[in-house]
Parts: structure tokens; C-alpha cells; sequence
């Protein structure tokens, strides 16, 4: 009996390997209840796997006729990209529970989390994946792995999943199956931001995971490349199917809606196409016929007389924003030269406030101009030109950034890095300017205190002789516009305390000044020269001198 059935096995395997149908047939048929058809060979291989691996079709539809075991053959033919095979295996009446088998554990060649839907999309075949998902394949998730621990199982599969999601073909189908919403693009950008993450967190694959993530932006540029006609290229560039991402910002609601998304997810290859930066180069000169076709030097001229003159085009754009004007106003590029203008003149009154032209003096009308401008850098005054010009310019930007956040919300305007930049800036100008109104408040309130008091408030204290036996009936001080003091003061000391405090508080830059303070040293100097002299003997009222000094 043993030797029947060792002779069975062989002839059988022998039959299935070779892929000889008569002799395969034959044996089959004389097979008996004893003889076992799911016999494996000494590498667990049965006769049905063995003809898969041999790409035997008829073979294979013999032994599925027979009522073989499946085993491990679905897979296999899977991983072979053995169509018919897998067509013909899926025809059986327990085709539907064999799209969701798994590996057995015996088999070295297929890890066990796989799945045939998982491994075709491995193997990025197109029709065998659209063949399961007809026969009832689900479609690949990752949430099996999301409540395990991070072990080498739960790491394997997850790298696994990721491969078969970032498969062209597998990304092709499921966007092409969809009823909304279809975009194999935006489901390659998401994957590859969802790759690039997994990278810094998923030490183990950090390389596969990048790689994967390079794969699935590789695939978004080689797609944009089949396009073949300018219109078909605008349709893609154009199409918006993630919620609306190019009216969100009012600054990109005239750009491509996919070159936008794909900046936004980082997405370098497909904005740096050739087919991409073509259609944006047209919309950068749109309105703007053979600019780019005219000498170089000429363009730039005119880009920099556009410059100049922008404050002039922007108002007669205000007053009349109509017509082949309005076109020409609207291009980007001339958008682009204005906006750099402005910063250019912005920068230019900033310089201009921080400038001190009083050396000019009265040289010419213009450093007289300058002088009166100068004037108003003062504490109190109402602003210069200069500050004028500044405020409008904030005022103009702060009317921007309330559009862009009245047009995009709250938590879109501030999930943008550079808004809070300009967000600060404004805060910084808005309370330069409040400090400036203060100011201008505070000393107006002063002025009109302070213009309450008449002369006669203030008592005039002239300035006596420093002794009654003085030759010289001269005061200290005779012009001097700080010979009124306070009153309460009384003495001649305090008096000169007094007078020292006023120059101090009253100093400029003129000779006048100099003047004051060579008169108030002068009679300070005399002052001490002539006690010491009385101290000393010296008749006082006459002159002292420093031979009257020496001699004594």
C-alpha cells in the first residue's frame, strides 16, 4: 500500500512540474480515496503551486477541475503577475474568500500579513488589482496596525501597507473608481506628506519610507507628462477637488488650484514639469503680449519705469479700473513690480525719517525745505510729509491683511507662518503711531497749561552787586534772557543754581547759548576771585586782577 501511494506522489508532483497534461490526467483519474491530490513536495510545495511557478495554465485548470486544495497558488500567481491564472483560481465558487487569504505560515517566500490585494499592489499590476476589487478584495487601510505595539510585526506590516498604497497602479484604480472627487494627484501629494512624516518617526525604515514618499511624487510628475494638449493641461492644473484650497486665499484664487496644493504639500517635481512651469510662465506674462519675446534690456527698462510711476497707476487703476488697463494691471508680473515698488518706497521714507539734514542749513531753497521738514521731528508737532506717507502706506497694509483674513477665517489666516510675521510688523507700526497721537496730545495739553501764566507771574530778580564797596555797579548777568528766577530761592547762590537749571533745560545750538554760558561762568570765576580777595585784605570795589593776586 505504501508503495502505491509513494508511487502516486511521484508520477503526480512529477506531472505537475513538468507540466505533462496526459500522464497529469491519467494519474488523476486513476487516483483512488487513498491517494492524496494535496500531497506536498519536500519544499511544502503542492502540485497546484508548482504549476503556478511554471506558468502552466492548463495544468492549473486540470487540478482545479479535480477539486485541489488553493493553499498558497492565489499568492503565488499574484506575485508572478500570472493573470489567468489568478482569473481562474477567482472562478471557483470559493473565489471571494480566497481574495482575503492569507499567507501560510510555512511559506519563506511571502511575509503572513499579505493579502493578494496587498501583494498585486506590490507588484503594481493594474488589471489583476482591478480583478480582486471586482471580486470583493477591500480596499487597503492601515487602521489594523494602528492600536498595536511598535514591534518588528506591527513595523513590518505597516512598511508593507505603505507599499502597496504608494503603488501607481493601486492609486490609479481606486481615484479612477471613484464617482467625487477623483484626483490621483492630490492622493499622491497627501501620500507623500503621510511618507515623509512616517520617515522621522519610523526609525527602523526611514529609507524605504523616504523612497516611498520620492516614488508617489515621482508618480504625480510622470502622470502631469501624459498630458498631451494645452487644454487638457489647464483642466488639470485647474481641477480642485480638496476643499476648495484655491478660494480659500485671496492672494492664489487666480492660480492653478493643483500647482498651489502641490506647493503647499512641498511637491518639487511636479511644480519644477516642464509641462507646469510652462502654463505658469504664461499666466506670469498673461496680459502682456511677445513680452517675453522683446530685448531684455527694454523690458527692463520698462519694468523700471513701471517701478517709479507705480503710485501713479495705482491711483488712475482706483479711479478708472476698466478695460485693457485693468488687464494690464491685473498681470501678475506687473502685480509683482508694484508690490516690489511699494517696499522699495516704503524702505525710502524709512531712511528719509532717520535722516538729519540740518547740516544743510541755509545753503539753498532746498535745505531750507529740509530745515522746515526737520522741523516737525520735534515732540509734539502734527507729522512730517514723510510720516504722512507712512501712514498711508500702513494703512493700505492693514486694509490688506483684513481682507485676507475676512476672506479666508480665523484659523486659515493664522495657520500661515508668514501672517503672524505681518501680523507683528502691524502691531509694531499701529503703535508707533499711537505713541505718536500721545505725544502730540500730551504737549498741546501741556502748551495750554503752561499758556495760562502771564508775565507778571513771575517775579524778575536782577542781579545785585556782590558788595556795597563794588567800584563797578555792573550785575552778573545784564542781557541774559535767565536773570528770572523763582522767588523762593532768595540768595545769590541759589539763584545761580537756578540760572543753571534753566540753561540746561533750555540748550541749543546757536551762539546765543555759548554766549549765556561764557557770561554765567565769567561771573561765577569773579565771583570767587573777589571773596577771596576780601578775605585777604584786598579793598574790595576795585578790580582784582591776578598781579593784585600775586602781589599778595
Amino acid at each position: 500500500m505504501s508503495s502505491t501511494k509513494s508511487s502516486f506522489e511521484r508520477v503526480y508532483l512529477s506531472a505537475a512540474r513538468k507540466g505533462d497534461i496526459h500522464a497529469l490526467e491519467k494519474v488523476l483519474n486513476k487516483a483512488t480515496e487513498a491517494d492524496d491530490i494535496n500531497v506536498k513536495t519536500s519544499k511544502g510545495r503542492t502540485a497546484l503551486e508548482l504549476a503556478v511557478e511554471n506558468g502552466r495554465l492548463d495544468v492549473i485548470q486540470v487540478l482545479l477541475q479535480h477539486g485541489v486544495e488553493i493553499g498558497d497558488a492565489l499568492l503565488l500567481a499574484v506575485e508572478a503577475k500570472f493573470f489567468k491564472a489568478v482569473q481562474a483560481i477567482l472562478e471557483l465558487p470559493q473565489g471571494k474568500a480566497l481574495v482575503n487569504a492569507h499567507a501560510s505560515e510555512n511559506n519563506e517566500d511571502i511575509h503572513p500579513d499579505m493579502t493578494p490585494i496587498i501583494l498585486a499592489a506590490h507588484q503594481n499590476d493594474y488589471d489583476i488589482i482591478k480583478l480582486l476589487m471586482e471580486k470583493g478584495a477591500p480596499p487597503i487601510e492601515i487602521s489594523e496596525y494602528n492600536t498595536e505595539k511598535h514591534t518588528v510585526q506591527r513595523s513590518v506590516g505597516t512598511l508593507n501597507i505603505y507599499k502597496a498604497l504608494a503603488s501607481e497602479a493601486y492609486i490609479s484604480y481606486i481615484e479612477t473608481e471613484k464617482k467625487e472627487r477623483s484626483d490621483p494627484f492630490g492622493r499622491a501629494f497627501e501620500l507623500a506628506v503621510e511618507l515623509r512624516t512616517l520617515s522621522s518617526t519610523e526609525y527602523e525604515f526611514r529609507q524605504e519610507y523616504s523612497d516611498l514618499a520620492e516614488k508617489c511624487e515621482q508618480f504625480a510628475a510622470d502622470l502631469l507628462g501624459q498630458t498631451r494638449e494645452a487644454e487638457e493641461l489647464r483642466t488639470v492644473l485647474n481641477h480642485d477637488s480638496y476643499q476648495g484650497i484655491a478660494a480659500d486665499d485671496s492672494r492664489t484664487k487666480d492660480l492653478p488650484a493643483k500647482v498651489i496644493y502641490a506647493v503647499k504639500t512641498d511637491q518639487k517635481k511636479f511644480v519644477a514639469h516642464p509641462y507646469c512651469q510652462q502654463e505658469l510662465i504664461e499666466r506670469w506674462y498673461s496680459g502682456l503680449a511677445d513680452w517675453r519675446d522683446r530685448n531684455a534690456i527694454r523690458n527692463f527698462l520698462l519694468s523700471i519705469l513701471i517701478m517709479i510711476f507705480y503710485p501713479i497707476l495705482c491711483l488712475i487703476y482706483l479711479i478708472v479700473p476698466v478695460g485693457k488697463f485693468r488687464r494690464f494691471m491685473r498681470t501678475p508680473y506687473i502685480k509683482f513690480l508694484t508690490h516690489t515698488a511699494s517696499y522699495f518706497y516704503f524702505l525710502f521714507i524709512l531712511i528719509m525719517m532717520t535722516q538729519d539734514f540740518r547740516s544743510y542749513g541755509e545753503r539753498s531753497e532746498l535745505g531750507k525745505l529740509w530745515m522746515r521738514q526737520m522741523q516737525h521731528q520735534e515732540r509734539g508737532p502734527l507729522p512730517s510729509l514723510f510720516e504722512y506717507l507712512l501712514i498711508i502706506w500702513v494703512a493700505g497694509m492693514l486694509w490688506r491683511e483684513m481682507k485676507e483674513l475676512w476672506s479666508t477665517g480665523f484659523r486659515q489666516y493664522f495657520s500661515d507662518a508668514w501672517n503672524f510675521i505681518d501680523f507683528i510688523q502691524l502691531g509694531l507700526y499701529l503703535s508707533w503711531m499711537g505713541i505718536r497721537t500721545a505725544a502730540f496730545i500730551r504737549v498741546n495739553q501741556e502748551r495750554d497749561a503752561f499758556s495760562d501764566f502771564s508775565r507778571e507771574d513771575y517775579t524778575t530778580v536782577t542781579t545785585k552787586p556782590l558788595s556795597d564797596t563794588s567800584e563797578t555797579n555792573t550785575p552778573l548777568v545784564t542781557d541774559s534772557p535767565f536773570h528770572s528766577v523763582s522767588p523762593t530761592f532768595g540768595s545769590d547762590e541759589n539763584s545761580t543754581a537756578a540760572i543753571l537749571r534753566h540753561i540746561w533745560a533750555s540748550v541749543q545750538y546757536d551762539q546765543q547759548c555759548v554766549a549765556n554760558i561764557s557770561r554765567l561762568l565769567d561771573s561765577l570765576i569773579n565771583q570767587v576771585l573777589l571773596r577771596t580777595s576780601t578775605d585777604r585784605g584786598v579793598p574790595v570795589g576795585r578790580p582784582y586782577c591776578r598781579r593784585q593776586s600775586q602781589q599778595i
